[in-house]
């Protein structure tokens, strides 16, 4: 989405004005470079989903409603958006835009998900993949139960 706006106008969401503060490839690092570790990563790890896909649904969702109530409270007390997009927005626009971010991690989550199994099911050529480690014990001190 970063590059997507950004495309559109810098300004709206990476203004020129932080290029003296925040360097060209600090802005890679964060929004380019990303995805191909990710995908690295996830054809070199196996990554176990929640059980339930309603729980790993529902833990994203909570975040991103926790971080959209960041949002709203970082401009509540200093009246000012921590991303400049939200200045060129009407209300409707503001919650539109909040929501469809919301639905686009949504939508990654399914794609992580699918390319998870792609990728161990063809490495493995077992129907359902299975983790490549077994599950870490609890630290010292801290009942099973708990961990």
């Amino acid at each position: 989405m970063f590059w997507a706006i950004y495309a559109v106008d810098r300004e709206l969401i990476f203004p020129q004005f932080l290029d003296d503060v925040f360097p060209a490839w600090a802005n890679h690092v964060m929004h380019t470079v990303i995805l191909p570790v990710n995908l690295i990563e996830m054809a070199l790890d196996y990554h176990a989903h929640p059980k339930s896909r309603w729980s790993g649904l529902k833990n994203l969702v909570i975040f991103s409603f926790a971080y959209q109530v960041w949002v709203l409270w970082v401009y509540y007390k200093t009246s000012s958006w921590v991303y400049p997009i939200f200045n060129a927005l009407n209300g409707w626009q503001k919650v539109a835009f909040l929501q469809g971010a919301t639905v686009g991690i949504i939508v990654l989550y399914f794609v992580g998900e699918l390319l998870q199994q792609k990728v161990f099911n063809a490495k493995k050529g077992v129907k359902e993949a299975q983790p490549a480690s077994p599950r870490r014990a609890p630290p010292k001190g801290i009942p099973k139960k708990h961990a």
